[in-house]
């Protein structure tokens, strides 16, 4: 890209091996023109290999325990390298936008206009059934237990079947969801949208003005994660700042690190200290 002039960390992921994953989006000024690039570290102290690069706008990835990575393109596609080599499908006409899964054959992915597919090993299964607008986030527990959110409030859940909305008395901008439990899920989203449902039991959670973007869990405490404010802790029934420094559009916490990243940044917290990368 001749002109490339910014670089987004959009998504982070570890697999029981240890391998860390970075997406990182490159963009022109005009936000034209796009490279995706996947990353892979056998340590994050060392260099990262470029595992996938393609002039696409890669708008999100898991990557699973087994260390399978899970992409999805903003128009529609979705890929993975289940088999060692990635492979695209045309999943969707709609945009996607976000992609998780509970393994290698439970892989969810959600977007416009009330879209949801699951990937179930060999293919992808529309299970869009009661679903509706902009839905940009996706969790759960078990295939039976699984949530997901986005625009106006619209939290919806799935027992194994279409999904169920869920009203609640407020209509935010829901960008992110993490399932603790069958019952208990947190959501976050734009200006301080912060909120937990245990049941059909609402609890707003008391969060700054800041635009929120995802939720993780690490050694039993919630982290909500944003770009402008940084990391922030869940105590109690508010946020609590936790490290500003930090770029909280994408997290995920694993059994000895909570990682995150947002901007050109990749960051690692290990119970007592932060390391972090920049990708400039």
């Amino acid at each position: 890209m001749a002109d490339e002039i910014n670089r987004e960390c959009l998504s982070v992921g570890q697999s029981e091996d240890g391998r860390l994953s970075v997406l990182v989006v490159s963009t022109d000024e005009d936000r034209e023109n796009f490279k995706s690039s996947l990353f892979e570290y056998d340590r994050f102290e060392g260099d990262a290999a470029l595992i996938f690069e393609d002039d696409i706008w890669l708008s999100n990835m898991w990557k699973s325990p087994t260390g399978t990575h899970f992409v999805c393109e903003i128009l529609g596609r979705c890929f993975h390298d289940l088999t060692g080599t990635f492979v695209g499908t045309k999943v969707s006409l709609r945009r996607l936008f976000k992609i998780w899964g509970l393994h290698d054959r439970a892989v969810y992915v959600v977007g416009a206009e009330g879209t949801c597919f699951r990937f179930d090993g060999t293919g992808w299964v529309d299970m869009s059934a009661g679903l509706q607008g902009y839905v940009h986030a996706v969790g759960g527990v078990a295939e039976d237990a699984l949530f997901c959110a986005g625009d106006n409030g619209f939290i919806a859940r799935s027992s194994g079947g279409p999904w169920q909305r869920i009203d609640i008395p407020a209509n935010p901008d829901l960008r992110g969801v993490y399932a603790k439990t069958r019952d208990v899920a947190y959501f976050c989203g734009l200006n301080g949208a912060c909120l937990m449902l245990d049941g059909e039991t609402y609890q707003p959670i008391d969060a700054p003005e800041e635009s929120f973007y995802t939720i993780s869990e690490y050694r039993g405490e919630i982290y909500f994660g944003s770009l402008a404010g940084g990391i922030f802790k869940l105590v109690g029934t508010g946020l609590v700042p936790f490290k500003q420094q930090a770029r909280g559009y994408a997290s995920r916490g694993t059994p000895r690190y909570l990682w995150t990243c947002g901007g050109d940044q990749v960051a690692r917290f290990d119970g007592s200290g932060w390391f972090a990368k920049t990708f400039s």
